[in-house]
């Protein structure tokens, strides 16, 4: 499984966009097949499907300047 992010600042650091890629490679699967002597069994799992997410990121000054 592959994820990556990349991040990028604008207004001295106060703003910053982030692209984040989850399961890049679509390489989670949500179900298992095993076959054996006995027979067959299927597992399902409950998994979070590839996504990309775009942030945008605003640090704000609460506390004032020193």
């Amino acid at each position: 499984m592959c994820n990556a992010y990349v991040t990028q600042s604008f207004m001295k650091g106060r703003f910053a966009v982030k692209l984040e890629a989850f399961d890049l490679f679509q390489q989670l699967k949500s179900v298992d097949y095993q076959v054996n002597g006995q027979g067959k069994s299927e597992i399902r799992y409950n998994t979070i499907p590839h996504y990309i997410m775009l942030h945008a990121i605003y640090k704000m000054n609460v506390g004032g300047k020193k």
